[in-house]
């Protein structure tokens, strides 16, 4: 969120200079460019603690906060995973399994936690995990994943809103100093 809030003001600060007034085509630009730095910092926040390709080579067991700076792309918005299989025999044909926990943070204050279940087959090599959450709408983890991205895009969109209009009232109040005032 104050990512996208410091690109914008950026972005649309020098790009308003350049203008004397904003046409449809200049809005059109920094709407799309909003929309989709939004997304890409939301995208990399959380693919970054985790990402739904990942094995049963590649998951972090206990807590993990991501690859920093990566996973604070979105702050003051970010999440957090834990990991823990649970005690088994090895039982041929038996899958593994493990609890999980995915903690959505909002200025380093849990506001969200997702519990859930794990699990992949016992075989050799990378297998995929499949998630099992007890979240009440969203109970797999690729449309959690979706939840995420819609949530933490959100964020980046009302930053990077905040930041064109910042950008543009100080642009607005350049111009109405900037222009001579002529007396007769």
């Amino acid at each position: 969120m104050l990512l996208a809030f410091v690109l914008i003001v950026c972005f649309v600060l020098p790009f308003s200079f350049l203008r004397k007034t904003f046409s449809r085509r200049d809005w059109a630009v920094v709407v799309a460019f909003t929309f989709l730095l939004s997304f890409f910092l939301a995208f990399i926040s959380i693919w970054s603690v985790w990402a739904l390709g990942v094995t049963n080579w590649d998951f972090h067991r206990g807590e993990f906060d991501g690859f920093f700076p990566w996973s604070k792309l979105s702050y003051p918005l970010h999440l957090s995973t834990y990991h823990e299989l649970y005690a088994q025999i090895a039982l041929r044909g038996m899958p593994v399994t493990g609890s999980v926990s995915f903690g959505i943070f909002l200025l380093n204050v849990k506001v969200i936690e997702v519990n859930g279940m794990f699990s992949y087959p016992r075989v050799s090599g990378r297998v995929p995990l499949f998630y099992y959450l007890d979240f009440p709408v969203f109970n797999v983890g690729q449309t959690f994943f979706i939840f995420l991205l819609i949530l933490f895009t959100f964020f980046n969109i009302i930053g990077a809103l905040l930041g064109t209009a910042l950008a543009y009232t100080l642009a607005k109040k350049r111009a109405v100093h900037a222009s001579p005032i002529i007396l007769l």
